[in-house]
């Protein structure tokens, strides 16, 4: 049986105020750039351990945290060494601390937003982290949570990539430079992290908590929601001409970039934004239709028992 969490608690306040900040942070990238970078990194953290340990507990939060950890670099690394899974290309230094080839912020950002895209495919799946427990349930929740962590990487890597040059493709690609494989490893790589905990919670159903509060789930929702529509406000906010050209000697118009950018944000992302949302309201109203004829069963059982 799972452990019920009291509702409207000082906790509900505290992940909420997290939360409104994580969002209005990735809204004011556009504007003040990477100088939030590390902001926005902190809350993340604090965000997922606190929220995902509500949910999942201590135990297995960290244990997500060290799959994603040890499966993220592990993929990187293997990736820029022989090509496999994504494709051949290296990270150039930022000023950011290394792990081997890889910078430690792409392991916390497989974390961070992989546990957001989790989040969003249990809702829209109305609670597939509890199905787990069974074995479809296993199959369906990671594979529709990678599907909605790929989404954001089809947005996010050509602008990351092309335009800001914090890797290089050294083949290039054809989709704005960035080539098929990466998106088939993405897809690779977080499945097999999600499936990991997938078998976590499958194993140890009892771990996890019930949050009857729908904003509860909503918290989540909102920041997949912000980060896509911070695409939105990046391509309104730019004006330039200017052509970026990859490594193979491709050259790309800019505008062009984040506007293909914007594009794909508004029927992949915002789309399963809004699928979550409807779903998770859908829920909400089925149970209050329900709880009325639940008690009301009751009470008439009580009566034939007098």
């Amino acid at each position: 049986m799972n452990t019920k969490t009291p509702s409207g608690s000082r906790a509900d306040v505290g992940l909420w105020i997290v939360a409104i900040l994580t969002g209005a942070t990735v809204l004011l990238q556009p504007i003040v750039g990477q100088a939030s970078s590390l902001v926005l990194i902190l809350l993340g953290l604090i965000f997922v351990f606190w929220h995902g340990g509500r949910r999942y507990g201590a135990i297995n939060i960290i244990m997500l945290f060290v799959i994603t950890e040890l499966v993220g670099n592990a993929m990187e690394n293997l990736s820029i060494a022989s090509g496999f899974p994504f494709g051949h290309y290296h990270y150039t230094h930022s000023g950011t601390p290394f792990l081997f080839q890889v910078p430690i912020t792409i392991g916390i950002a497989y974390f961070a937003y992989g546990y957001v895209a989790w989040c969003v495919a249990s809702a829209i799946l109305e609670q597939g982290d509890e199905r787990t427990a069974t074995i479809g349930g296993m199959i369906v929740q990671p594979i529709t949570a990678a599907f909605i962590m790929v989404m954001w990487d089809i947005v996010m890597d050509p602008i990351s990539s092309t335009v800001g040059h914090q890797w290089i493709w050294e083949n290039g690609g054809g989709f704005n430079g960035v080539p098929l494989t990466n998106y088939l490893g993405w897809f690779l790589t977080v499945w097999i992290i999600f499936q990991a905990f997938a078998i976590i919670l499958h194993l140890r159903p009892q771990t996890i908590r019930q949050q009857q509060v729908t904003g509860f789930w909503v918290m989540p929702i909102i920041m997949y929601g912000t980060t896509a529509l911070s695409y939105l406000e990046s391509y309104l906010l730019l004006h330039t001409h200017q052509t970026v050209t990859n490594a193979v000697g491709q050259t790309f118009s800019v505008t062009g970039i984040y506007q293909s950018a914007t594009t794909v944000m508004l029927f992949t992302m915002l789309f399963a934004t809004y699928l979550s949302l409807v779903t998770l309201l859908k829920s909400r109203t089925r149970a209050h239709r329900i709880a009325p004829v639940i008690g009301a069963d009751q009470e008439q059982n009580d009566r034939l028992s007098v």
